[in-house]
């Protein structure tokens, strides 16, 4: 398949019957396709900058005007005209092209040589990073974010692992987009939580204001699968080994309490209230089984978890025994 060809399809100046070569070349493999995701990056990205232009027509005009200016200049010379005006044409509009090639591989680099910063927040600590827009970017522990030293001119690229709650900065003009292992965000401007850890293949999204698309990632071709969009108040989770994304209502009044400080129970069952300690702490727990549909309402804010089991045992008159971070409630 030509890179002509693609170009012609990337840019929608094909005819019907290239446009189905076209379909039917990246239908046949997965490498084929990585091909063109490869191609289109460079042709988007080229697209995006304020590139150097090298007119290859107006070089090939000077080809063939030097080479006329040889022919004449050596006319009185019994010589295969023909044939040298075939191999000159030829030779010189390879190394225009050539050099066309250079330049623009060059300028590439150019526009290419911006720092990736990349910050990663310490075990058992949160961190806020500040993005060149003003995002916020408040990472959970041992979370991790890269991006550049200054966003494009079209978009806000970043990459992320783990968990981290984000206040993006509006911009309608420039959607910021996340890219995670099998996992994909493009917003506007919102505010939402997004957990994205390989390690343990958790992916979930939380909405708290505006709206996002979600997407599933290809781990082959790195194209997007299938994609949901979510309204304030919705979660979406990826099922990480069919990449599948399912939507539904988030009724977890806790999800950003990692973030908040804040423990919030409404008559919530003690097995449930144990699991979100086990979440926010790291902590193992242990319930004895005749406690577990005991009912608690109660609210911590920014307390540890002693404080918390102090509570629970005044409550409940329960027995707790604590080694390290191993805890038995009985």
């Amino acid at each position: 398949m030509s890179n002509e060809l693609v170009v012609k399809y990337l840019s929608g100046n094909c005819s019907e019957s290239e446009k189905s070569e076209m379909e039917q070349w990246l239908a046949i493999s997965v490498q084929n396709m990585e091909k063109f995701e490869n191609l289109k990056s460079v042709w988007m990205h080229s697209a995006k900058k304020d590139a150097v232009v090298f007119d290859v027509e107006a070089a090939l005009s000077k080809v063939n005007a030097r080479v006329d200016q040889y022919e004449l200049s050596t006319k009185f010379l019994p010589s295969r005209k023909s044939t040298f005006r075939q191999y000159a044409r030829l030779a010189m509009a390879v190394a225009a092209v050539f050099i066309a090639g250079i330049v623009s591989v060059h300028v590439y680099n150019l526009s290419n040589q911006q720092d990736i910063i990349t910050v990663e927040a310490t075990t058992n600590k949160s961190q806020l990073v500040e993005l060149p827009d003003g995002t916020k970017v408040f990472l959970n522990a041992d979370a991790k974010i890269s991006y550049p030293e200054a966003f494009s001119k079209t978009d806000r690229k970043v990459s992320f692992d783990g968990e981290a709650y984000f206040e993006v900065t509006p911009d309608k003009t420039k959607p910021f987009i996340i890219t995670a292992t099998n996992i994909g965000v493009e917003v506007l401007g919102t505010t939402f939580n997004l957990k994205a850890i390989s390690k343990s293949n958790e992916y979930q999204l939380d909405l708290k204001s505006g709206k996002v698309l979600l997407y599933s990632i290809d781990p082959v071709s790195k194209s997007k699968l299938e994609q949901i969009i979510l309204l304030p108040g919705e979660r979406g989770i990826l099922n990480p080994s069919s990449y599948s994304l399912q939507k539904k209502n988030n009724l977890d009044e806790n999800y950003l309490a990692w973030h908040t400080g804040i423990l919030e129970f409404e008559n919530i069952s003690l097995s449930e209230v144990v699991n979100v300690l086990m979440q926010n702490y790291t902590v193992s727990i242990t319930l004895d089984p005749s406690l577990r549909d005991l009912m608690l309402t109660a609210r911590f804010e920014h307390q540890k978890i002693e404080g918390i089991l102090e509570t629970l045992h005044i409550i409940f008159d329960c027995q707790i025994e604590k080694n390290g971070s191993v805890i038995v409630i009985k």
